[in-house]
């Protein structure tokens, strides 16, 4: 088995903002996030990301516990890092 490392944040800096729009990430009424590290970081999709960890898994979904939605997207540039971003919206 192999320990997945999560990153928490309930803030990001201004340069990051711009790059995760263009990614489709919705930074409206936000919460906070999640980061997961991309193991395939070279080539991936949300199909590579479920092929290598499961975010529906019990004790991990409810680790997202937006008031009004929970959303995993696969980035290319968090902060400069490829990985699987969980974010969790109160509006």
């Amino acid at each position: 088995m192999n320990p997945v490392k999560l990153e928490f944040y309930n803030e990001i800096p201004d340069e990051w903002r711009d790059p995760l729009w263009k990614q489709g990430v919705s930074l409206d009424d936000w919460d906070y996030m999640l980061f997961i590290k991309a193991p395939v970081p070279e080539a991936f999709t949300l199909a590579v990301m479920r092929e290598h960890w499961e975010p529906s898994e019990p004790h991990l979904e409810r680790l997202l516990t937006g008031c009004c939605h929970n959303e995993w997207y696969a980035v290319t540039d968090f902060g400069g890092r490829a990985g699987f971003l969980g974010v969790a919206y109160h509006a």
